[in-house]
């Protein structure tokens, strides 16, 4: 079975500036997802999909295949990852005749998934009749503790007073896509909506520090704090 990991980076980033090639503990941010991808025992081939030449420069200087630059159609602030996808696997097979069974999408957002969590997740979608599988985490803040503003300045229960619960342990589990792992066969890419899901997907739930997703300056902080924990750690062993 050929499976295939993309690597999508796009060259512009509006909330932090360059941010997928941002140094993160001592390197840009998109080397540690082409690490994990590396690490994986699972993959055939790992292709990283950009627009940005410079970005396509240090994929190959990390041993990673960037046979293509991506139109810059599919490279807008507006762009659908699922547009991303469907373009990755038709390059290759137009290309190279080469045939994708299982398309893994890794956002380089996602600096510490790990190559065994890749391999989990092909492991938990293997077992399934799902369509596509994409990894979750728990919520950080539950919906039933959201509040509403009104035009007089006033707070409400967002929810209504029938969901006020004052211990998490008592509030029903809620997820959140974390952007780490997203699985499916090509044939089921048209299928997703925006959020590359459909009816039917397989969620796969990852640990609150392996699902941190580098969205503002805040989390490139929490990020570098982490990698250093997890050195010293290693060190103390």
């Amino acid at each position: 079975m050929n499976i295939v990991a993309m690597i999508p980076a796009r060259g512009g980033s509006k909330g932090i500036k360059d941010k997928n090639i941002t140094l993160v503990a001592g390197k840009p941010l998109i080397v540690h997802t082409f690490e994990a991808a590396k690490a994986s025992k699972k993959l055939s081939r790992v292709i990283f999909s950009t627009d940005s030449p410079r970005f396509r420069e240090i994929a190959l200087e990390n041993g990673i295949e960037a046979p293509f630059l991506r139109p810059p159609e599919l490279a807008v602030d507006t762009t659908c990852v699922v547009d991303v996808m469907a373009h990755c696997v038709k390059w290759l097979k137009d290309n190279e005749g080469y045939r994708v069974d299982q398309l893994v999408t890794l956002y380089p957002t996602s600096p510490l998934r790990r190559g065994a969590q890749i391999d989990e997740a092909l492991d938990a979608f293997s077992k399934s009749d799902s369509d596509c599988l994409v990894s979750v985490s728990m919520q950080k803040h539950h919906p039933y503790w959201s509040l509403d503003v009104d035009e007089k300045g006033h707070l409400s229960h967002y929810f209504g007073k029938e969901h006020i619960f004052y211990r998490r342990q008592d509030m029903p589990r809620t997820y959140e896509q974390n952007g780490a792992i997203y699985i499916s066969p090509p044939e089921n890419i048209k299928k997703m909506d925006r959020r590359s899901m459909t009816e039917n997907t397989l969620a796969f739930v990852m640990d609150e520090q392996s699902s941190l997703n580098i969205d503002d300056p805040l989390d490139l902080v929490l990020a570098n704090a982490l990698f250093e924990a997890k050195q010293n750690a290693a060190h103390q062993e």
